[in-house]
């Protein structure tokens, strides 16, 4: 198996608030398009080229900058892929 690793540079956004929990990861979950989540892998599991890919990518978007794709399903990891407007197409 090969392994391969790219670097990368991430920030970590950390926000003080009154609002419950509850709260902010609904608003998190509207900002990242978590309902559109599951009609993306459905979608990305057809795609052929790589310009169905961006096209789908760009569709999913739509107006907001970060879509979310995946959970993992490992219950100790709190992990998860969102795609990000700026890094979506090269």
């Amino acid at each position: 198996m090969k392994k391969c690793k790219s670097p990368f540079t991430a920030q970590l956004v950390t926000y003080d608030t009154p609002l419950p929990f509850k709260e902010v990861i609904a608003r998190l979950d509207v900002e990242v398009n978590k309902s559109g989540s599951s009609e993306f892998l459905a979608k990305f599991r057809t795609v052929g080229t790589k310009v169905e890919m961006e096209e789908l990518i760009l569709a999913s978007l739509g107006a907001k900058d970060f879509l979310y794709v995946h959970r993992c399903l490992d219950p100790l990891s709190a992990s998860c892929i969102i795609i990000h407007r700026s890094t979506a197409i090269s």
